[in-house]
């Protein structure tokens, strides 16, 4: 199915600016993830299914 759909595609730089623009986001997110936040933040957000209470943290 796709095989016809790009048959008839002449635009491909579209295509390579869609692609750039996948993989920069992509990359920006890996690299906000693993070096912006600190690691507290994640281990935060990992125990707030185990918290009692509502969900404003009360008790």
């Amino acid at each position: 199915m796709s095989k016809l759909i790009f048959s008839n595609f002449s635009e491909s730089y579209l295509i390579a600016i869609g692609f750039i623009l996948f993989t920069a986001t992509f990359l920006g997110v890996l690299c906000w993830t693993l070096f912006v936040q600190k690691k507290s933040f994640y281990v935060t957000q990992s125990q707030l299914p185990l918290i009692q209470g509502d969900y404003d943290g009360r008790e």
